[in-house]
């Protein structure tokens, strides 16, 4: 049987963006498949797989110009409502949850066309942006088949409405191209690599290597990302005397080139959808450290196997865990192992079986 199918997303950045290109490319390969993608907010983003945003045979574009948002929803619902006629879509997977909204609300009287919606980060805890958005979603979530989430535990969110149609759909995790081994060493080089924002708490990271490098003078921090903490974190790298172990590289092009010559992962986010650079980290062999923002973290590192999953705010077990993995070279090592296997549950293969699976299949 043909499919005509329709995937939306804001751009080709982010984990998002990713997540899009690859599914668009894996149906793409059936032939029985055909298969359009739908950036809402381009911005001229740059694609890591191949799309050329100048290329309206490999994309289609909204440019929504500068309108007020019910005016924008208005037009977009317009728009897409267009897109679905013109290739005669039977089938439409949308990523974020404004997105996801509006293609709700667009396909909310034709209930031919099947409709799959993934939210992207914890929908428990990071609501939509207002009042209006959460009632519109509310609405449009009513419309849709399934409902993607990340992590199983998501599925309660809004109250448990939807939990009945949702899913789980973790993030791919890539394989690396780097092994990653310890030796005996004068510096063990911890790493954590995010957008320099309130959220990532990269401040409460700082805090705590100073209790770390203290404990352990052989050791390094290595941060990659920018964003508009970037000076609060410069000033508390000088206010502890940080400057010489503390190696800020911005925002880095490939990630694993940096992580080969790191040997543990620090998260001390507030809160995360399923990270991506934990498993990028974790696909190069890499144990981790990582505070429980939410219960599904728990899945990808495990306490005593992989890593140390801490409770939040449970600052000194954080450092104690951290100190003690940095000490043990061969521990370093056979968590790192483990985190690879981790990672390989992951893999495209298996997590891009299961979205075919709920698609066509139906199995929701």
């Amino acid at each position: 049987m043909k499919h005509n199918v329709l995937v939306v997303v804001d751009s080709f950045n982010g984990g998002a963006g990713n997540m899009a290109q690859i599914l668009t490319q894996f149906l793409q390969k059936n032939k029985n498949n055909n298969v359009k993608l739908l950036l809402m907010n381009p911005n001229h983003s740059k694609s890591r797989y191949g799309f050329d945003q100048n290329d309206e045979k490999q994309a289609i574009y909204f440019y929504s110009g500068k309108t007020k948002k019910i005016a924008y929803i208005i037009k977009a619902i317009k728009f897409i409502r267009q897109v679905i006629k013109k290739y005669e879509i039977d089938t439409v997977v949308s990523f974020l949850d404004n997105n996801n909204t509006i293609v709700g609300l667009s396909l909310f009287f034709n209930k031919k066309i099947r409709l799959i919606v993934s939210e992207r980060s914890n929908p428990v805890v990071i609501p939509p942006s207002n009042k209006m958005w959460t009632i519109l979603r509310r609405i449009a979530y009513r419309r849709a088949n399934v409902v993607s989430v990340q992590f199983d535990e998501f599925k309660v969110f809004d109250k448990g409405r939807f939990e009945k149609k949702c899913f789980e759909t973790p993030n791919i995790i890539l394989s690396s191209p780097y092994r990653r081994s310890v030796e005996q060493k004068d510096v063990i080089r911890f790493i954590s690599c995010a957008r320099f924002a309130k959220i990532k708490r990269f401040d409460l990271l700082i805090e705590l290597f100073a209790k770390i490098h203290e404990q352990n003078s052989n050791t390094e921090l290595v941060l990659c990302g920018d964003g508009p903490e970037k000076e609060k974190i410069i000033n508390l790298i000088n206010q502890y005397n940080l400057k010489d172990c503390v190696k800020l590289l911005g925002i880095v092009s490939n990630t694993y080139e940096v992580l080969k010559d790191c040997d543990i992962y620090l998260m001390t986010s507030l809160q995360e959808g399923f990270p991506n650079a934990l498993s990028e980290a974790m696909a190069s062999g890499l144990p981790a450290v990582v505070f429980k923002c939410h219960e599904g973290i728990s899945k990808l590192v495990q306490n005593n196997v992989n890593g140390y999953c801490v409770n939040d705010k449970d600052c000194d077990k954080f450092i104690e865990n951290c100190v003690y993995l940095s000490l043990n070279y061969d521990l370093i090592n056979k968590y790192g192992e483990e985190s690879i296997k981790i990672a390989n549950k992951y893999s495209p293969d298996k997590v891009l079986s299961i979205w075919e699976s709920i698609i066509f299949e139906g199995n929701c």
